[in-house]
C-alpha cells in the first residue's frame, strides 16, 4: 500500500510539474531524480560522477518528497547519490547507477541509511 501511495504521489508531482510548464522546465531528455525522505532528519542530496565531481541537487525535509533535475553539465553515465542528514555525522553513498537522457531516478531514503535504495527507469 505504501508503494502505491508513493507511486501515486510521484505521478501527481510530475503532473503538477508539467501543468506549471515554463522555460525553466527540464527538456524531455533531462534526467529527473524523485527523492522520498523517510529519515528523521532533513537531508541534502548530491549527485557524484564517476570522476568524483559532486553537485548539490537540493534538500528534502523529513517525511518529504522532492523532484530534482540532474544538471546538464553532468555528462557521465554512471553516477552515485550522496545523502547527508543535517546535524548527523553519518552519510550514505549509493551504488553506481546508469543515468541517461530521459532517465527517471527514484531515491528512497530510509531511517536506516544502509537501507536506502535507488532505481532508474526511462520516462
Amino acid at each position: 500500500m505504501k508503494r502505491f501511495v508513493r507511486t501515486t504521489t510521484t505521478a501527481l508531482l510530475l503532473a503538477v510539474m508539467s501543468a506549471c510548464a515554463s522555460s525553466a522546465d527540464p527538456a524531455p531528455d533531462q534526467p529527473l531524480v524523485a527523492v522520498t525522505n523517510d529519515h528523521p532528519l532533513r537531508v541534502t542530496v548530491d549527485v557524484v560522477t564517476d570522476a568524483g565531481e559532486d553537485y548539490r541537487l537540493g534538500a528534502v525535509e523529513t517525511a518529504g518528497e522532492e523532484i530534482f533535475q540532474i544538471p546538464r553539465h553532468v555528462s557521465t553515465l554512471d553516477v552515485r547519490f550522496l545523502v547527508d542528514p543535517l546535524g548527523s555525522t553519518s552519510t550514505h553513498l549509493t551504488e553506481d547507477v546508469a543515468v541517461t537522457g530521459g532517465s527517471y531516478v527514484e531515491l528512497d531514503i530510509r531511517s536506516n541509511l544502509d537501507l536506502t535504495s535507488v532505481s532508474v527507469r526511462n520516462r
